[in-house]
């Protein structure tokens, strides 16, 4: 969780930490790292290989799904 790490760094570094509302955001921040750390992430690669013996290969589209509203 590089970017909440680098949050509280910065916060760090810019803002008195004893003032009522950063020490209430660092508080935050350190439950939603605390949170997510302990989770356990599926795995896509099942899925992935699934499609690769069925013969699916899907590349994302570079063109937008939906036509442009034309006036």
């Amino acid at each position: 969780m590089p970017s909440i790490i680098e949050a509280q760094e910065w916060i760090t570094k810019h803002y008195a930490t004893d003032a009522p509302d950063v020490h209430h955001t660092l508080a935050e921040l350190k439950q939603t790292r605390d949170f997510y750390a302990g989770r356990q992430w599926p795995s896509f690669a099942p899925i992935f290989k699934a499609w690769a013996a069925a013969g699916i290969e899907y590349t994302a589209s570079t063109m937008p799904h939906t036509p442009e509203v034309q006036p």
